[in-house]
């Protein structure tokens, strides 16, 4: 008799089972997955997206009565509600962007500081520690409102938002050659798409700000090569790709890097910023950490000041051998990295790109038809705009 009792048990949890949703994430730890899937349990959650097949669960649709409530439904509501929380950490950012770029150095200048902008050229003139200093001001609040947002609101534990552990030690080893390589590899596509532009008669305004002081000129390179990709990354790849993963790992690398694109505001570096940022989203899931994410985003950015230093201040003569020796030097030594390693551990670079409920259109549909999203994106249009120059 308690052999049949166990049986029926074993039965009715295993019943149990298939009516639950056991989605796993298999690139993370076991704590990460535990913490991720309460979290999306709580009732009281209206962000996380967890489906329970209960057959007693009925929902009303208009014309058919009360039918079973089915998994799309939910998922629908919870990626509408996703997309509320970055639309507005979004705008947010943008917000910061127009305020520092447009506004403040206006503001100042009638107040008698040394400080400039050129709204015909893009170029901002004056006092250089002037100049850093609220860059650095902007780079920081700009990335630390929306954190602050997305933190209190979301909920979300800490080790989920911001999953540390590295679960792919091999692969986490050529994160730094493959950053390097991706960016040689990008730099050249960027050139490409440039032509195209020139094509078009369409010139972008230059975004990169190099003082000519020591001083600033350091102090510059530290916030844009290491503050910046680390609060960017902890943004990106940290709290909005987590948030998104639960609706599919694709979709959230892919939307997460169109988003990094598209707040550079400039359409050269949308190319650029798009296939490193795709690949990093890649590494950030395949390894299990947003430190990968963060030493790669350093790299690229690093590599970026790179090259334009070398159009900036090589004679002009070598500036173009030594531009294309960097990206060739740059693309072999991450090619030799990944080619040893898939030799060596070729199992654990594939990852399987499956969707939830909803189709990828779907979820696409719903994010860009946000109003939220479709607020953040004019901002955008606005400031690209301002960095171009028909001729």
């Amino acid at each position: 008799m308690a052999e049949n009792e166990n049986k029926e048990n074993s039965r009715t949890h295993k019943k149990k089972e298939k009516n639950e949703d056991r989605i796993s994430w298999r690139f993370q730890d076991k704590s990460y997955n535990d913490m991720f899937k309460r979290w999306r349990k709580q009732s009281k959650n209206t962000l996380g997206f967890y489906y329970e097949n209960n057959p007693n669960e009925l929902a009303y649709r208009d014309g058919y009565g009360f039918v079973k409530a089915y998994p799309e439904t939910a998922e629908t509501n919870s990626v509408r509600r996703v997309y509320n929380i970055i639309g507005i950490s979004l705008i947010l950012l943008s917000v910061v962007d127009i305020l520092f770029k447009y506004v403040l150095p206006y503001l100042l200048s009638k107040l008698g500081v040394d400080i400039y902008y050129d709204y015909f050229s893009g170029t901002i003139y004056g006092n250089e520690w002037i100049i850093v200093l609220l860059n650095f001001i902007m780079a920081v609040l700009k990335r630390l409102f929306p954190l602050i947002y997305c933190y209190s609101i979301v909920n979300m534990p800490i080790n989920v938002m911001f999953p540390m552990k590295v679960t792919n030690k091999p692969l986490f080893n050529t994160a730094v050659p493959v950053a390097f390589m991706v960016s040689g590899v990008a730099a050249a596509a960027s050139g490409v798409y440039d032509v195209i532009l020139g094509v078009l008669h369409i010139n972008i305004v230059e975004t990169m700000y190099f003082p000519k002081e020591t001083g600033p000129l350091i102090l510059l390179l530290v916030v844009e090569i290491i503050v910046v990709p680390f609060m960017s990354e902890i943004c990106a790849r940290g709290v909005m790709l987590q948030l998104v993963r639960q609706f599919g790992d694709g979709f959230a690398i892919v939307s997460m890097a169109i988003v990094s694109s598209l707040i550079s505001y400039n359409l050269f570096m949308f190319c650029y910023t798009f296939i490193v940022t795709t690949v990093i989203g890649y590494y950030t899931v395949r390894t299990g950490s947003v430190k990968t994410a963060i030493i790669m985003r350093i790299c690229s950015v690093g590599f970026a000041y790179l090259l334009a230093a070398a159009e900036r201040y090589l004679p002009q003569e070598i500036e173009g051998v030594v531009f294309m020796a960097l990206m060739f030097a740059a693309v072999m030594i991450g090619l030799i990295s990944l080619m040893t390693f898939i030799m060596k551990h070729g199992e654990k670079m594939s990852m399987p790109v499956s969707s939830r409920y909803l189709s990828t259109k779907k979820k696409c549909y719903i994010a860009i038809t946000n109003t939220y999203i479709i607020v953040w994106v004019t901002l955008v249009i606005l400031l690209m705009l301002m960095n171009v120059r028909i001729t």
